[in-house]
């Protein structure tokens, strides 16, 4: 049967070294297409290709870890609510009974023995203000019957309002001292915001890495089986030529076992995509019933364009100024800056300001008295109600004023917590110079391997080139039967190793910007992510 073209004619006229070195010589060119383009594996039914920026927004948002991170804001904003608790309005309520016989000898009582009977009630309001100033405002009632033979009244009504005042002069004074628990609780508000920024950086930096870690596994996995689909053309080839002679079966189990260790390899290699899926499922928090739950994740390709980089002092003062972890050491010194200007307050001895002024009225039954001479009785005579008339018109009142002094001897304990709270400062203050020098280190180890990255990126994509050129030369003249298996499945070995030490290459350049934009605390920011904080949801929402 002829052929359109003599392109078979051709083909049948070449040996059969020939035409094995010419399938792996498009083999070899396939290897060397796949590795410049780098494409992850082909995704089937149970494989989902994610995104980095998908991925670390779906970590933050659901990352259990970080979750609980963030409740640490909501659990210290109660701490503010319950110190400004303390200059809420007060309500107090009081109510009694009693009833008393006392033998007392006295001949004014009946049978020299004293019998009283009260019932009573009260209430009042009590507030406290920022400066230290407590009030009390109170209003009580009473009535009471004795058997006093001198009292014109039985039974008898009593109503007092007092409005009372306590004023600290020295310890408690002003409204820096006594609002420094709430002030110190908004400090660690802002604590726990900043630690969960530093938290969900981190995250993103985690997922990130996990990410390029796992285009690059899924690349060297392409090139593992690349790498084994060589070997089984070679042994193909060879198969052949056994059969017609040409070699021995040496060349041919040479082969096999290329092929079977190359197989180990690419189990190897698939173990590690599947090990880094899960892993990167964990940082999601993908549940079961999520579902990407039963798929395995792969990653978009690694990334081959170069970045410009920051350079080495606008990156750090970039980080100064953006790190979670050295604001919130800079808040917890605030923090310690409060507590050390309260305790300092508290050396002083206390002095308090006390002053009272009240109303009083009464009224009662009447109940004549003829002890000296002619029975007397009382113009206060009503009822309950007319002891409120009687507190605005007969004038009963009560003014007072007093300076109550109280020091412990020596003072201690204020001393010691002074002291405290300023070593936890010094304390603190030589945390943030470590963290600024850490910080510092971060940001150079980053550029280190940014640029030694990159450089391992352009020797590698010479040497990849080269190492393909060698096969290529090698598996020609394997077709013109100056070359062996051996050497054939050596530069073969070398070749794919070559690729895989490019992908490995580029793989930790990318690494290496993101370490670098972590260090700076802008690398949820290069990615168009905002972790928010607000109020109850603390959510995540991506920005354009």
């Amino acid at each position: 049967m002829g052929t359109p073209s003599g392109k078979q004619d051709r083909n049948d006229m070449l040996t059969p070294a020939a035409r094995t070195a010419r399938r792996l010589l498009t083999v070899a060119a396939l290897l060397a297409v796949f590795a410049v383009c780098a494409p992850p594996s082909k995704a089937g039914d149970n494989t989902t290709v994610i995104g980095l920026r998908e991925a670390v927004a779906r970590g933050i948002r659901r990352n259990l870890d970080l979750s609980m991170t963030r409740l640490e804001i909501p659990i210290r904003e109660q701490d503010v609510t319950s110190g400004e608790a303390a200059f809420d309005p007060a309500l107090e309520a009081s109510l009694s009974a009693g009833d008393r016989k006392l033998l007392t000898g006295v001949i004014l009582y009946d049978n020299e023995v004293q019998h009283n009977r009260e019932i009573g009630a009260g209430v009042g309001v009590l507030k406290r203000f920022t400066t230290g100033l407590r009030s009390r405002l109170a209003f009580e009632t009473q009535g009471a019957e004795d058997n006093f033979l001198a009292d014109t009244l039985d039974p008898k009504y009593r109503n007092i309002i007092v409005f009372e005042l306590t004023q600290p002069l020295l310890r408690d004074f002003g409204a820096d001292v006594n609002t420094a628990s709430i002030r110190a609780a908004k400090n660690r508000v802002d604590q726990a915001v900043a630690g969960y920024m530093g938290r969900a950086q981190a995250l993103g930096g985690e997922i990130e890495e996990t990410c390029l870690d796992l285009a690059g596994a899924s690349a060297v996995l392409a090139l593992r089986i690349q790498a084994r689909e060589l070997a089984a053309t070679l042994l193909a080839g060879n198969q052949r030529r056994l059969a017609q002679g040409m070699i021995s079966v040496t060349e041919v189990d040479e082969a096999r076992a290329a092929e079977v260790d190359r197989d180990e390899a690419v189990i190897q290699a698939r173990q590690r995509v599947e090990t880094l899926s899960n892993g990167l499922k964990d940082l999601m928090a993908v549940d079961p019933a999520d579902p990407l739950y039963g798929n395995e994740i792969r990653t978009p390709a690694l990334p081959t364009g170069r970045e410009v980089r920051p350079e080495h002092p606008a990156a750090l003062r970039v980080a100064l100024a953006r790190r979670p972890d050295l604001k919130e050491a800079m808040l917890a010194r605030d923090g310690q800056e409060i507590l050390a200007e309260y305790y300092r307050n508290q050396k002083k001895p206390r002095v308090d300001l006390v002053a009272s002024a009240g109303a009083n009225g009464l009224s009662g039954g009447d109940r004549p008295v003829a002890i000296f001479g002619d029975p007397r009785t009382s113009t206060l005579t009503g009822d309950y109600g007319d002891a409120y008339g009687s507190m605005l018109e007969d004038g009963g009142y009560q003014l007072s004023a007093a300076l109550r002094f109280h020091y412990p001897v020596g003072n201690r304990d204020a001393s010691a917590q002074y002291r405290k709270s300023r070593l936890e400062q010094r304390k603190i203050e030589l945390l943030i110079d470590r963290t600024k020098h850490r910080i510092d280190t971060e940001i150079q180890n980053a550029l280190v391997a940014v640029d030694r990255g990159l450089e391992r990126v352009r020797a590698g994509e010479r040497f990849a080139r080269l190492s393909e050129k060698t096969l290529e030369q090698e598996t020609a003249r394997l077709g013109s039967g100056l070359s062996d298996t051996f050497r054939v499945l050596d530069y073969q070995e070398k070749a794919v190793a070559a690729r895989i030490r490019h992908t490995t290459a580029l793989a930790d350049y990318q690494k290496g910007l993101a370490r670098l934009y972590l260090a700076m605390g802008i690398n949820l920011e290069r990615l168009g992510i905002l972790a928010s904080v607000d109020e109850g949801a603390l959510g995540v929402s991506g920005t354009q």
